[in-house]
């Protein structure tokens, strides 16, 4: 939640269940636990009382440059346990799952 947040200044939470493919009860108690802990900004549309912008605050920012290098050195040591072939085997069908992916969420919406 806290790295979809960080991609832009302002997202809707419901933009943020199409990018993740996230159930919205997922999202809605992650932006509430985030709101309580001071990490999560909540502005309602002006134009649109229904709809609420989510941005990260001073300390939400911090937190997420805080974690972004632990999981990126994660993510490096778990592919390096993969012979080359094996990674490129992954990365290839994570690139294909994407692009499966997209077309039918966006014709969801």
């Amino acid at each position: 939640m806290l790295a979809t947040v960080a991609e832009v200044p302002q997202v809707r939470a419901k933009d943020v269940v199409a990018a993740r493919h996230l159930p919205k009860t997922a999202v809605s108690r992650a932006v509430a636990s985030l709101r309580r802990r001071g990490l999560l900004k909540v502005d309602v549309n002006v134009s649109d009382k229904r709809e609420s912008f989510l941005s990260l605050t001073p300390q939400g920012r911090a937190l997420h440059g805080e974690i972004v290098p632990l999981a990126i050195a994660y993510a490096e040591d778990l592919l390096s346990r993969l012979a080359p072939a094996e990674r490129a085997a992954f990365r290839a069908a994570v690139r294909k799952l994407g692009a499966i992916a997209t077309p039918r969420d966006r014709a969801a919406s």
